[in-house]
């Protein structure tokens, strides 16, 4: 609107300055000049694009770890009637101590879940890495390492059909426990003296799939 009457301002001084100079003024000229500037007042302004908001990138969905077979199971002792299952609750690294824990049987959690095939016990979590003994030596520990070791230290004597001591191929005089007179969570698991014979040397081993724990 501003625009618009600044233009007539300027048109209404055109005129009077030609007739104040007492010239002859060219009608057509004037003409000329009016239709420019009504068709200037006509032009819309340029009007900008409509800026796109940036599309977001979907948001990845997270992998699922795959399900183990029913091949893996629970290894467990029964100890002062509470279940305690070997458990690789310090995941399965090269050197990463193997503990008891309380089965968890419901959840069925990876780190508890087991597959006994060829003397070794795999791990669900990745069946590449073994329970493997540290040392052959009394109370030496029960790590993970490489199924692939060389070696009969990773291998074990046991009848997974019932509840048995889990003798190691290497010293057939030492076996599988935990850690302690009695059983408490996280006890690492060690070899000992099978000839003991407490109930924290027996284990039993029942696929995952199998309810009758």
């Amino acid at each position: 609107m501003m625009l618009k009457h600044t233009k007539l301002i300027l048109l209404l001084a055109f005129f009077a300055v030609l007739e104040g100079a007492n010239a002859q003024f060219d009608f057509d000229f004037g003409l000329g000049i009016f239709d420019f500037l009504k068709k200037d007042e006509e032009t819309p302004a340029p009007t900008k694009a409509p800026t796109k908001a940036p599309t977001k990138a979907p948001t990845p969905k997270p992998t699922m770890a795959p399900e183990p077979d029913d091949s893996f199971g629970f290894l467990y002792s029964i100890v002062d009637g509470q279940k305690w299952c070997v458990t690789a609750s310090n995941g399965v690294r090269k050197g990463a101590v193997v503990e008891i824990k309380l089965c968890r049987f419901n959840t069925k959690p990876l780190s508890q879940l087991w597959k006994f095939q060829n003397g070794k016990f795999k791990s669900a979590n990745d069946p590449e890495q073994c329970l493997t003994v540290a040392a052959d030596r009394q109370y030496a520990r029960v790590r993970m390492a490489p199924c692939s070791v060389e070696g009969n230290m990773n291998q074990f004597i046991y009848d997974s059909s019932t509840q048995d001591v889990i003798r190691v191929r290497g010293n057939r005089e030492q076996c599988l426990t935990n850690q302690g007179a009695v059983a408490d969570a996280g006890d690492p698991l060690l070899i000992d003296n099978c000839d003991k014979q407490w109930e924290k040397f027996l284990f039993k081993f029942r696929e995952s799939a199998d309810a009758r724990y």
